[in-house]
C-alpha cells in the first residue's frame, strides 16, 4: 500500500493525463458533425488539396491557423471529423500542460497545481469544447502560453519571456480575432508593474515596447493580406451597437447577464463556491500579487458579457480559464477539515462530465428541456445540427462501392449539410465520388445534354426541402430527420426526364 501511495504522489500528472485523454477520447465521434465544424473542416480540406489559398478563411473574417492545423491532420486520418476533433484533443492536452506550469509558478504547494489540473479536466465546458473541431481549444492554449511567459517575466524580468509571450498571443490572434481582448489586460499589467516596481521601471518600459513591437511584426503576414480588414468588419456583427434604442440595448444586456449566470452556474457549479471564498476571504493568503493578475485577466470575460449581441458558452470558454486558478486558490486557503468536504463536492462536476461523455445525446436532450439558457439546441435541431447529416453521409458512402463514378450535388451555401458533404467527399481529381455545387444561381438552365448527371449517377443532398431551384430535375430518395422531427437532410436523385 505505501508503494502505491508513493507511486501516485510521484506520477500524479501521468495519471491526470490518462484521465484527460479518457474524458476527451471516449465516444469522441458520438456527437454528429456540428455546423461550424463542417465549415472549418471543409475549408481545411480545400486547403489541403490546394483548391483554396491559405488565407481563404479571411473572407469570413476568420484567421487561418486552426484550419491549417486541421488540414495537416487530414493527411493522417481518413475520417475528417476524427481529424478535426483530434486537433482539439491534443491541443487541449497542451492546455493541461501549461495550466500545470502556471500553477507551479504561482502556488507554493503541489495541491494547488493538482487542483487546477483537476478543475480543468472535470469542467463540463472544457470537456465539451475540447471534443469538437472548433477554434476555442486552440485559442485557449495559446492565450495561456502567452500568459505563462508573462508570469515568468514578472518573476525574472527576462526579455526572452516577453518575446515568447508576444509570440503566443500572436498565434492566438492567428487562431481567432477575439484574442485581441487580451491586449487590454496586458497593457494594464505593464502599467501596474511600472508603478509598483520602481527599481525595474526601465526594464518594464523597454519590455512593454519590445512586447508590442514583436506582436505587431509577427502579425504583419496576416494584416497585409488583402482581406485582412474583414477580420474586423465581419466580426462586428457579434457586437452590441451603440445605435440601438436604449430599451433594446438594455434588454440585450440583461439577457446576457442572465444567460451568463446560467452558463457559469452549470459549467462551473461548485467551482463558484471556491471562487467566492478566494474573492472574499482568502485573496491575500496565496501570493496575492499573482492572484491579482488572474483577476485582471478575467477582464476580457466581463467586457465580452457587456459588449456581445448574444453571449454563449463558446465565447466565454477561452477567457473563463483564468477563473480556475482563483478557484484553486480559494480551495487551498481553507482549513484541512473543510478541505476534505470540498474534495467530496468535486463529485458534482465529475458526474456531469461523465454523463456528458458517456451519452452526449441524452445530455443535450436533458439540458434543452431543463436548461434552455445554455443554448445547446443548435447541436440537436435545425440545420446547424449534425443529426441526419451523418446518416446521409453514411448512406452516400454505401453507394460509392457500387459505382465507378458518382457525383454529389449541394446548393451554394456553408454549413450543414453542404460543407459536411464537401469535407467528407472532396478529394483529389481521381476520386470516385465527386461533390459539386448544383444551384440555379450558379448553373445556367436548362441543363445541357452533356451535364454529368446525364452520364454518371448524380445525387443531391438538401437542407430541408431547399432544392436550390433545381426541383424539376430531382426526385426524393430518402429523408433523414433531426430529433425535432421537423428539420431533415434529404437525398434526391437526378433525373433528366423529370418535367
Amino acid at each position: 500500500m505505501p508503494q502505491i501511495v508513493e507511486f501516485l504522489k510521484k506520477h500524479w500528472f501521468l495519471l491526470l493525463s490518462f484521465l484527460y485523454f479518457l474524458t476527451r477520447l471516449f465516444n469522441l465521434l458520438t456527437l454528429p458533425i456540428f455546423n461550424d465544424e463542417a465549415i472549418y473542416i471543409d475549408w481545411a480540406n480545400k486547403m489541403r488539396f490546394g483548391y483554396v489559398p491559405t488565407f481563404y478563411s479571411l473572407y469570413d473574417g476568420k484567421p487561418p491557423l486552426h484550419f491549417i492545423l486541421i488540414s495537416q491532420a487530414l493527411k493522417v486520418f481518413a475520417n475528417p471529423l476524427l481529424a478535426g476533433r483530434l486537433v482539439s484533443v491534443f491541443i487541449g492536452f497542451s492546455t493541461l500542460i501549461v495550466l500545470k506550469k502556471i500553477s507551479e509558478a504561482v502556488f507554493d504547494k503541489r495541491e494547488g497545481v493538482f487542483l487546477v489540473c483537476v478543475f480543468y479536466i472535470l469542467s463540463p465546458i472544457y470537456t465539451f469544447f475540447d471534443r469538437q473541431a472548433l477554434q476555442e481549444p486552440v485559442l485557449t492554449t495559446f492565450l495561456l502560453w502567452s500568459f505563462y511567459f508573462l508570469i515568468k517575466y514578472s518573476q525574472k524580468f527576462r526579455v526572452k519571456d516577453i518575446i515568447f509571450s508576444a509570440l503566443f498571443l500572436n498565434l492566438a490572434f492567428f487562431t481567432k480575432a477575439s484574442a485581441a481582448y487580451l491586449l487590454g489586460p496586458i497593457c494594464l499589467y505593464f502599467i501596474y508593474k511600472f508603478f509598483v516596481d520602481p527599481k525595474n521601471r526601465n526594464n518594464i518600459f523597454l519590455s512593454a515596447v519590445c512586447y508590442f513591437c514583436v506582436f505587431i511584426c509577427l502579425l504583419a503576414p496576416l494584416m497585409l493580406q488583402e482581406q485582412a480588414h474583414l477580420i474586423f468588419t465581419r466580426n462586428d456583427r457579434y457586437l452590441l451597437s451603440l445605435n440601438l434604442p436604449p430599451a433594446v440595448f438594455l434588454k440585450i444586456l440583461i439577457d446576457n447577464l442572465v444567460k451568463s449566470f446560467h452558463l457559469f452556474l452549470w459549467y462551473f457549479n461548485v467551482y463558484l463556491l471556491f471562487f467566492v471564498i478566494s474573492l472574499v476571504s482568502f485573496l491575500r493568503k496565496v501570493r496575492s500579487s499573482e492572484l491579482k493578475i488572474f483577476f485582471l485577466f478575467m477582464l476580457p470575460l466581463i467586457i465580452m458579457i457587456f459588449t456581445s449581441k448574444e453571449i454563449n458558452d463558446r465565447y466565454i470558454a477561452p477567457f473563463s480559464i483564468f477563473l480556475i486558478f482563483i478557484c484553486a486558490a480559494g480551495f487551498t486557503a481553507v482549513n484541512n477539515s473543510l478541505r476534505i468536504f470540498f474534495y467530496f463536492t468535486l463529485i458534482v462536476p465529475a458526474l456531469i462530465t461523465f454523463f456528458q461523455i458517456i451519452n452526449i445525446n441524452s445530455y443535450i436532450s436533458l439540458l434543452n428541456k431543463s436548461y434552455p439558457h445554455l443554448g445547446l439546441s443548435i447541436y440537436q435541431n435545425g440545420f446547424t445540427s449534425g443529426y441526419g447529416v451523418t446518416h446521409a453521409i453514411t448512406y452516400l458512402q454505401s453507394l460509392e462501392s457500387s459505382h465507378r463514378k458518382l457525383y454529389l450535388g449541394v446548393r451554394v451555401d456553408a454549413g450543414n449539410p453542404e460543407s459536411a458533404v464537401m469535407a467528407y467527399f472532396l478529394k483529389d481529381k481521381k476520386a470516385t465520388v465527386v461533390p459539386m455545387y448544383f444551384d440555379a444561381r450558379l448553373i445556367k438552365l436548362p441543363l445541357p445534354d452533356d451535364f454529368v448527371g446525364n452520364i454518371y449517377p448524380f445525387y443531391f443532398i438538401s437542407r430541408d426541402d431547399n432544392l436550390a431551384g433545381m426541383d424539376k430535375y430531382l426526385t426524393l430518395v430518402k429523408k433523414f430527420f433531426k430529433p425535432d422531427g421537423v428539420s431533415f437532410v434529404g437525398i434526391y436523385k437526378y433525373q433528366k426526364s423529370k418535367s
